[in-house]
């Protein structure tokens, strides 16, 4: 069985590879814009944002039963006009996704993001809520689910759209707030609260997006699915979690006098769906989480 994932030199997309290689029956096929390696697995240089070079390099390709469709731009901050570039790759992305799968009658699993929501104040987020997206790059991972709504209706595709919510894991390079608190750790730096840390989080460890992501290929169950690992989690609570997987640290938690413009950014997603219909259940803990980032830093990632 042929598969194809966009997206394979990211973050998710080469945990993702590394994972499919160990399952039976598959063959793989892999591009992201800048081509490579991950282990022994060719990744093609190719540029989805673009129809004709999509069309070129589909030409002596396989029929594909399903696209792992991992790859999106994403800007350096929301407020740029490198943002609103980013809107228009991941439409493209997607429009040339979908156009490769049509002919192949191809299902289509995506990461989409529980940014999409852009809401405080209703909980727990499920998936019959109508998503407010405030920046371009969540506006993208939404109208891409769209897409993919039309694609499931008019051709018939199964599409599956998993709302990842803050995914982490070992080697992942994005300065999120658990590599830059589990950095200050590592290195013996205090961790900096802003405001008062009660922010909240709902952080996915990446096995379990790994998880959802299988579950979804093997069912072929079309629709929007939350993917989170149930428990939301303060910063505060967060700092604490991170000094107590490294006890041998001289870090302390400081508070900034600079105040966190999130404040009261509340998050809690209902996983429900997914566990009915996926038999989604999150498995590795915040703590087992901590320790796998932790360990891996230790050897160099």
């Amino acid at each position: 069985m042929d598969v194809l994932i966009t997206g394979a030199t990211g973050f998710i997309g080469k945990h993702l590879v590394r994972f499919l290689m160990r399952q039976s029956g598959l063959e793989l096929w892999c591009i992201s814009r800048n081509g490579g390696q991950v282990d022994s697995v060719h990744v093609d240089s190719v540029d989805l944002t673009s129809a004709e070079k999509v069309a070129e390099w589909r030409k002596d390709k396989p029929v594909f039963d399903t696209i792992f469709h991992l790859a999106a731009s994403i800007p350096s901050s929301f407020k740029s006009s490198e943002a609103d570039e980013s809107f228009l790759d991941n439409i493209y992305m997607m429009q040339n996704t979908i156009a490769i799968a049509i002919p192949d009658n191809s299902s289509i699993i995506y990461t989409s993001s529980s940014s999409v929501y852009c809401t405080e104040n209703t909980i727990p987020l499920t998936e019959d809520l109508i998503p407010q997206p405030n920046n371009p790059y969540s506006l993208s991972k939404y109208v891409g689910e769209l897409l993919l709504d039309i694609a499931h209706i008019r051709y018939g595709l199964s599409t599956s759209s998993l709302r990842v919510s803050a995914p982490y894991g070992p080697y992942q390079k994005a300065r999120t707030v658990i590599n830059i608190f589990l950095r200050a750790v590592f290195e013996s730096r205090n961790i900096t609260l802003y405001g008062s840390g009660n922010r909240t989080q709902d952080f996915t460890y990446v096995d379990d997006v790994l998880q959802a992501i299988w579950l979804a290929f093997q069912k072929k169950a079309s629709g929007v699915y939350n993917i989170a690992s149930g428990n939301s989690i303060t910063m505060s609570e967060l700092a604490k979690t991170v000094l107590s997987v490294e006890q041998e640290s001289k870090s302390r938690i400081i508070y900034s006098d600079t105040a966190d413009s999130q404040e009261n950014y509340r998050v809690e997603y209902s996983i429900e769906k997914a566990l009915n219909i996926l038999h989604y259940a999150p498995r590795t803990s915040l703590t087992k989480g901590l320790q796998h980032c932790l360990d891996a830093m230790k050897v160099g990632g």
